[in-house]
């Protein structure tokens, strides 16, 4: 399974180049911090599915805001398959349910020095970029 174990979650951009915005802290904020990022555990929750969770707490989306700090159940998030439209080719992305693509409210990405953005399914109406969550690995 692709989200499993210890990781990071990196933010890549939907669409061109899918350049690397980022990650997220713990909290499930995004920062383009790197010494900021959070670390997660993905544990298998069984058909395809997973869990996510870091120091903070359990990963949920509330409404359409993704957040983690233990304030509800945590959800059960799976891979964006291969054969949907518009994911990043042979980098397995996040999904809740059929939906995956993120995005803030500010009109750019965040910058080392800039305070985290929260992040929140894309309505398509948002001025700055819409990202894909994906997985770096730590060992």
């Amino acid at each position: 399974m692709a989200f499993e174990g210890r990781g990071q979650i990196r933010l890549r951009w939907q669409e061109g180049d899918h350049a690397d915005l980022g990650c997220l802290t713990e909290t499930g904020k995004w920062t383009g911090n790197d010494e900021a990022c959070g670390v997660f555990v993905a544990t298998p929750a069984g058909n395809e599915l997973f869990n996510l969770g870091s120091s903070s707490g359990d990963c949920y989306v509330y409404g359409a805001t993704f957040l983690c700090d233990g304030g509800q159940e945590a959800f059960q998030f799976g891979v964006w398959p291969a054969y949907w439209p518009n994911g990043i080719p042979d980098v397995p992305v996040l999904r809740w349910g059929q939906f995956g693509v993120m995005a803030s409210n500010e009109r750019t990405a965040p910058g080392v020095a800039d305070a985290p953005q929260t992040l929140h399914l894309t309505s398509y109406t948002e001025p700055g970029k819409k990202v894909w969550l994906t997985w770096k690995k730590l060992e």
